[in-house]
């Protein structure tokens, strides 16, 4: 246990684990000893060797300095740790356990605060038209501590759910934040806090993981910060289907919801328990207002809008363009069970991040995944920092026991390399079952030939990185399973045994540029964004149904209904299609995000305080801000060309004055003679 409370004081004050989680897995010498961190940051691990500990590696290069002090700091602690009597060691290791225990972490982290930050109010805004979305989220923090502090919030967002507007106070009045490539938006962010003036930084760290950070949060003061998520809602039953996000909004002192649809003929309903949710009929739709004071919520909000059952088309002009969004409802079909191969490849993320999965759920969904194959074989590969050979299993009359055993037995710590495993030719089908974080090594995933399939089996929610793993499925002709709960396992089971509506062809005249969202339709809803060149066009849909292949013809009409969201759920789909390989469409990610104002992998969304910033770092200004930075940059400009032309007027004088020096003439005769010489002659 001291050597426990060396090491880990040794690291925290290094600042080295953001995220690290502390277990206890290996015992050396009657001492209890493990460090394992698999997240978006830093990813120090200790592998397992039998009753030692090994230090294996690091998501990113870790100093050789460090392994050397850790060792270091090992042997020095089990040296010494003899001077210290048992009942000492016991007491700081209860105490460091208890405090780990009980202390939970707030909404809103700040570092060496004594009181954590407190959410003082919360307000939700949320507007509905059609199967668009889009949810506002007014957020007041409360400092009450005695000195400034930076506020960090990190919250995961649903699937299809995209952050496209961010603003912080400043001076009373909300500022929009703009685009920022995301390592210039940090640099910024960290210079301007050190000289204690207002930034404000969103940032997306792993999968839809996203970071915002605040600073200052005055003492005893307030912030306020806004969010917008726009999302193009998921097709569920006869209407679509919308979760607002509230739970990030547990402890708030003062809570307040509304809701506007418009557009419908029957009023939305509210999915599961949440007390005190009244639609009332205004103008063309529904409105419904909640306020609560200690807001703790006991379960989630859904809600379900009524659906009509025809194509619908969205549009919107912007930068110069214009985008469409085209819906398809697609008719119910008889679904027929998938021909499964007979050869089958596993591919089981055993990473640290893989203790957040449902694994018993997963272990569920492939029972059902056996018994349906009956007969075949299973190879099976467990993937981490370094993946490991699992071995090749007999699956017989749908028994797969033999495999489980091993998933069972195996030891989930490291990081997380999904691209470390071969493709097996005689493989027919391979399931990644994994959340679809990515945090080690820069290989590109691998590519499977003609006939074979990728799936992926995710049960981590909103802790996954569910546009990762849909990329990688859809471009392997497969599909991307998610689950939550054994409740979505009969779901989960037909999306991954039955066959489904698959998009096999798209193109248009009139519409470039064409992305579903999703080539298969989900929920019985196809969608599809593109930008028009012409004033009027239609699109063409080749769907391949249960073996049935089918064209559909689409108009897209000029006088579709206007919507503020496309243009970003277009790039949004865009930036999606990339996400399988990140690092290799970093620049074109980077341009997507920064043009729509996004927050994507490569943008993030800055705020600043002074004017005079935005022209220091030559970062676009908001449009509230726009005619005062542009009347400095020219005032910059100008000066610059003024002292340009000073020190052009400077050197030209300077050349003048020697240009005089070297023409001015100098006597060349014979040098004049000394008073005392003419004396002497």
């Amino acid at each position: 246990s001291y050597i426990l409370r060396l090491f880990v004081d040794y690291n925290a004050r290094l600042r080295f684990f953001h995220t690290a989680i502390v277990d206890v897995h290996h015992v050396v010498g009657g001492v209890a000893l493990c460090l394992d961190c698999d997240s978006s940051h830093d990813s120090t691990l200790f592998g397992r060797t039998g009753r030692s500990v090994v230090i294996i590696r690091r998501g990113h290069a870790m100093q050789r300095g460090f392994a050397s002090s850790a060792v270091l700091t090992f042997v020095v602690g089990l040296l010494f740790s003899q001077s210290i009597t048992p009942p000492a060691q016991a007491r700081r290791a209860t105490d460091r356990i208890a405090t780990t225990a009980v202390t939970a972490p707030p909404l809103i982290s700040a570092s060496n605060a004594e009181i954590p930050i407190a959410l003082r109010a919360a307000s939700v805004s949320v507007q509905t038209d059609g199967s668009l979305a889009r949810t506002t989220l007014l957020l007041t923090l409360f400092n009450p501590n005695d000195r400034l502090l930076e506020g960090t919030l990190q919250f995961p967002l649903q699937a299809g759910q995209q952050v496209s507007a961010f603003a912080l106070d400043i001076g009373g009045t909300l500022r929009d934040a703009v685009p920022v490539p995301k390592q210039k938006a940090q640099q910024v962010f960290e210079s301007i806090e050190r000289r204690q003036v207002d930034p404000g930084l969103l940032e997306q760290t792993a999968g839809n993981q996203f970071r915002l950070r605040v600073y200052p949060i005055p003492a005893r003061g307030t912030r306020q910060v806004r969010l917008v998520i726009d999302e193009a809602m998921r097709r569920d039953k006869d209407g679509f289907r919308l979760d607002v996000p509230v739970h990030l909004l547990a402890g708030a002192d003062a809570f307040s919801l509304k809701l506007r649809a418009q557009g419908l003929r029957k009023a939305p309903q509210v999915i599961g328990v949440f007390d005190g949710v009244n639609f009332e009929r205004s103008g063309g739709g529904y409105i419904a207002t909640v306020e609560r004071r200690a807001f703790r919520p006991a379960n989630g909000l859904a809600l379900r809008f009524p659906a009509d059952n025809v194509a619908q088309t969205y549009v919107q002009t912007f930068d110069n363009d214009r985008f469409a969004l085209i819906e398809i409802p697609m008719p119910d079909i008889v679904a027929k069970p998938r021909t499964l191969p007979s050869s089958v490849g596993l591919l089981w993320d055993a990473s640290g991040s893989a203790r957040k999965r449902d694994r018993q759920t997963e272990f569920a969904l492939l029972d059902r995944y056996f018994k349906a194959m009956d007969r075949g074989s299973v190879t099976l590969r467990l993937l981490r920092d370094v993946g490991e050979d699992g071995g090749r299993f007999e699956i017989r009359s749908g028994d797969w026991s033999a495999v489980r055993k091993v998933l069972d037995a195996a030891v989930y710590d490291g990081a997380s390399d999904l691209a470390d495993w071969t493709p097996d030719a005689d493989i027919g089908e391979y399931l990644l079952v994994s959340d679809g974080l990515q945090n080690y090594g820069d290989r590109a995933f691998p590519a499977l030939r003609d006939g074979q399939t990728l799936f992926a089996l995710s049960s981590a929610g909103a802790q996954a990185d569910a546009t990762r793993l849909l990329a990688l499925t859809e471009a392997r002709g497969g599909r991307l399973v998610q689950w939550q709960g054994r409740v979505g396992l009969d779901t989960a089971a037909r999306t991954l045994l039955d066959t489904g509506t698959r998009i096999v062809a798209l193109d248009g005249e009139g519409i470039a540029d064409l992305q579903p969202q999703s080539w298969y339709a989900e929920g019985g809803l196809l969608r599809v964004a593109g930008r028009l060149t012409e004033p009027t066009s239609s699109m063409r849909v080749t769907v391949n149904e249960a073996g049935v292949m089918r064209t559909i013809n689409v108009p897209v009409s000029a006088d579709a209904p206007q919507s503020a969201q496309i243009a970003a759920l277009w790039a949004s789909w865009q930036v999606a299609v990339r996400a399988a390989e990140a690092e290799r469409h970093r620049a074109a990610i980077a341009r997507l995000g920064q043009r729509f104002g996004i927050v994507t992998p490569g943008t993030s969304l800055l705020v600043l305080e002074a004017p005079e910033d935005y022209v220091r770092y030559d970062i676009q200004a908001p449009p509230t801000l726009r005619d005062q930075v542009a009347a400095l940059r020219r005032s910059r400009t100008q000066e610059k060309q003024t002292s340009r032309s000073e020190r052009l007027e400077a050197v030209a004088a300077r050349f003048a004055e020697r240009q005089t020096w070297f023409a001015r003439r100098f006597p060349k005769d014979a040098p004049p003679k000394l008073k005392r010489d003419a004396q002497a002659e």
